[in-house]
């Protein structure tokens, strides 16, 4: 036979629901206000010293050999020597070492020293002081 119970079950599944979703903002809000942790590194990779002030010299050693990671090969056109430099890169050219080229010229030095002058406007220098080299 049934009997009619009069106290209704009580539903407590929305409070628990409710406890697990306040739960879990609280534990966001708290976690949200935590620093990052430095990373974590080996003790025997780490020197600790104290700051000085100067130069810091490293030497590596290893195993190997040293290559270069790009190689620029510069030919010339024709085979030479270099007998003297007559002016090094970023030098101002002074009338001096334009009659240096001049000179040059005058032996038959050949076009490169044509397009020298040319470009560093030494034609014009040595025609404004006077003198023309031969073309």
């Amino acid at each position: 036979m049934d009997i009619v119970r009069t106290n209704k079950k009580k539903k407590r599944t929305p409070y628990y629901i409710g406890g697990g979703l306040a739960a879990a903002a609280a534990v966001t809000f708290w976690l949200s206000g935590l620093k990052p942790a430095p990373p974590s590194v080996d003790a025997g990779a780490v020197w600790r010293d104290t700051v000085r002030r100067g130069n810091m010299i490293r030497e590596v050693r290893g195993p190997g050999t040293l290559v270069p990671e790009q190689i620029r090969w510069i030919s010339a056109l024709t085979p030479a020597r270099v007998e003297r430099v007559l002016a090094q890169p970023g030098l101002a050219l002074d009338i001096d070492a334009a009659d240096d080229l001049a000179a040059l010229l005058e032996r038959g030095a050949g076009t490169h020293a044509h397009r020298l002058l040319d470009a560093w406007g030494v034609r014009d220098r040595l025609a404004a002081a006077g003198a023309a080299p031969a073309r």
